[in-house]
């Protein structure tokens, strides 16, 4: 009857190329939360009046519209129309 040993190595910080990933997860996410913070505001404030500008609001009254060689005039805006 043979017996067979076997042995399990077990490292304590899971690395890559000699890079602790922990660390380097910590330090990483750490930056990102505190860009957040700093832009999250202007960010929001940006993809707000992009929205805004070319969804909600993409014509004025006054406005020359050009559609299949058809010029008009934008005379009246109603949230019914």
């Amino acid at each position: 009857m043979q017996h067979c040993i076997v042995t399990v190595q077990y490292r304590q910080h899971s690395t890559m190329l000699q890079v602790p990933l922990e660390k380097t997860w910590v330090a990483f996410s750490s930056i990102v939360l505190a860009f957040a913070f700093v832009f999250g505001n202007s960010v929001k404030t940006l993809y707000e009046s992009i929205i805004y500008l070319f969804v909600v609001h993409p014509f004025d009254v006054g406005d020359k519209i050009i559609v299949e060689s058809v010029t008009s005039k934008v005379c009246l805006l109603s949230l019914a129309s």
